[in-house]
């Protein structure tokens, strides 16, 4: 595993919005077609629970909250390793450039 891989996925569990999964159609939740939903975006899902016919599905998405420490941990915010702000930033600017990367590589489903 790689730092850019770690990143992508964090960042992949930190962004998950879940009408990417879910419509909602006469008041029920309906899973999306999961062919329609890209690879990336299915590894943000932590369980996936249906009902008849796709009704009344139950989706629960990795604790975006967690990621998002766990990303801000990487850049030295929350246990103050930060040196400065400019060493944030150019942690920051690293993260960047690896979601650029992951995007350009066609990974930014």
């Amino acid at each position: 595993m790689t730092a850019k891989y770690l990143i992508s996925e964090l960042r992949t569990m930190a962004m998950a919005d879940i009408s990417d999964y879910v419509d909602i159609i006469d008041g029920n939740a309906v899973v999306k077609d999961l062919k329609s939903i890209p690879p990336r975006k299915r590894r943000a899902v932590a369980s996936l629970k249906n009902g008849a016919g796709n009704k009344g599905a139950e989706i629960k998405l990795y604790d975006r909250t967690k990621a998002i420490e766990l990303l801000a941990r990487f850049l030295g915010i929350l246990d103050g390793s930060a040196d400065s702000e400019e060493h944030t930033l150019g942690k920051l600017d690293e993260v960047i450039e690896l979601i650029r990367s992951e995007i350009s590589d066609g990974g930014g489903d």
